[in-house]
């Protein structure tokens, strides 16, 4: 059995033909679906379901999905997040993966390409789940079961599935260059991820530490290789 196998998803869906569409797709696809059709249902069953992965629509009858996505990546941040919705423009696909989702599929979509997804996000939170919490980045402690970084003074900086699996990577080696391939393999490739998509999650990366007050320097680039990190002294 994969990962994918009997992981539970919720979906967060308006649309009652979509609904049933999606709850047909991933029972199909061997997944334990629940489908719900608001922000506030889905706030009610979250917790009791504590899915892997949440597929979430941002077009919601009582809610922005954008406010939906931020809770959720607050509250339940173990939980990946796969956007799907009929916004399609650049500024939302920013703003829905600046929010924390781990990919973002826009309608009208094809059922295979959704699975694929969502099997594809699902091969990384392994690599999340796998960490052990005792391993340090500067003055820092990875944790995997929220899926941050947690330091004794209080602060937390909250990490996607795709963030956490590249960030434990890097401070597994400190000193070290994590290539590219490398990483690209702890988060679990496939054919629609490329280098480009690991540029852009390292740079929300380092945006995140940076507002955490880390140093711009302590994940560096190697140019044409990967990135390293570095940590005081080392």
């Amino acid at each position: 059995m994969g990962p994918a196998d009997e992981a539970v998803i919720l979906a967060v869906e308006d649309d009652p033909q979509v609904r049933r569409l999606l709850s047909r797709v991933l029972t199909a696809a061997g997944f334990a679906a629940t489908v719900v059709g608001t922000g506030t249902d889905a706030r009610q069953v979250i917790g009791g379901l504590k899915p892997k992965l949440v597929v979430l629509d941002l077009g919601l009858p009582d809610e922005d999905g954008f406010s939906l996505e931020r809770w959720i990546r607050s509250r339940h941040p173990g939980a990946a997040i796969l956007i799907l919705t009929g916004h399609d423009s650049l500024a939302d696909r920013v703003k829905g993966l600046d929010g924390g989702a781990d990919d973002y599929v826009i309608k009208p979509f094809l059922p295979e390409e959704l699975v694929a997804r969502i099997r594809s996000i699902l091969r990384r939170v392994p690599v999340a789940e796998e960490v052990a919490p005792s391993i340090a980045f500067l003055d820092a402690r990875l944790d995997p079961d929220q899926s941050c970084l947690r330091w004794n003074d209080g602060r937390t900086v909250h990490l996607t599935v795709i963030e956490f699996a590249i960030l434990a990577t890097m401070a597994e080696r400190p000193g070290r260059v994590a290539t590219r391939p490398l990483l690209l393999d702890r988060i679990g490739s496939d054919e629609d991820i490329g280098t480009r998509s690991i540029d852009y999650h390292v740079c929300l990366l380092r945006a995140k530490l940076k507002k955490a007050g880390v140093a711009a320097d302590a994940i560096r680039a190697v140019r044409g290789t990967g990135y390293v990190y570095r940590p005081p002294g080392g």
